[in-house]
């Protein structure tokens, strides 16, 4: 079928004894099957389905991001804002919630404490962590890479956990993006958290770091056609 010939194509472009960029070429089409289903996530995810086990997630993933870029704030209920990722098989459910941010960010506004009491009020294991990993990521790029903006943003979150975790990812995800002064901008906000959450920064940037270099790997790699 058509979905196993996309992935004989991104695994001939992209083979991954020799790059992970495949991850990239599964994700895109993750976007493309949400299009072509009309925002239609499940169906959308069933087709991801096809795919061999491997690369599932990384299609799942596309389908998130498409439609929790196109969301409406009819697209989700009022009373129970997990009401889309609960509604869904649990293979989905921590993808879902890897872009619940997003979704909320359309559904609700642009209102940092909103969505993370919103992500605070996640009902399955480890759910809130994930959608406060993805708030912080949005407020790094909303607030343009600026360590004092952030920490206003991020601080507006009444919830202690909440207001640290969005400072810990928004500063792995300067790390893995190499934006411009990094090192400084990663190490000032690091500084403004609480001693206790300091040694916690300070490994999420290392695993930033790590993760860019492994991307780092890929950079010779030359497609042939």
């Amino acid at each position: 079928g058509a979905v196993q010939e996309v992935q004989r194509t991104c695994l001939d472009l992209f083979p991954p004894t020799q790059t992970r960029l495949y991850t990239g070429c599964f994700h895109g089409m993750g976007h493309g099957l949400a299009l072509w289903e009309k925002l239609n996530a499940p169906n959308a995810l069933k087709d991801c389905d096809l795919l061999e086990t491997t690369y599932r997630p990384f299609c799942y993933d596309g389908v998130f991001m498409e439609y929790g870029s196109h969301a409406s704030k009819a697209a989700n209920s009022a009373g129970d804002p997990w009401e889309f990722c609960n509604s869904l098989d649990k293979q989905y459910q921590d993808h879902c919630a890897r872009y619940q941010a997003l979704l909320l960010s359309h559904t609700s506004g642009w209102n940092v404490p909103v969505i993370a009491l919103a992500c605070l009020q996640a009902t399955f294991p480890n759910a809130a962590e994930t959608c406060l990993a993805g708030l912080g990521r949005m407020v790094s790029q909303k607030e343009e890479r600026d360590a004092g903006r952030i920490f206003q943003s991020c601080t507006t979150i009444e919830e202690e956990s909440g207001k640290y975790l969005c400072i810990l990812y928004a500063a792995q995800e300067i790390v893995f993006q190499q934006y411009k002064n990094w090192q400084e901008t990663t190490a000032t906000l690091c500084a403004k958290l609480p001693v206790s959450w300091q040694e916690k920064c300070s490994q999420k940037i290392k695993g930033g770091v790590s993760i860019k270099n492994w991307l780092d790997l890929t950079k010779s790699f030359t497609i042939v056609s």
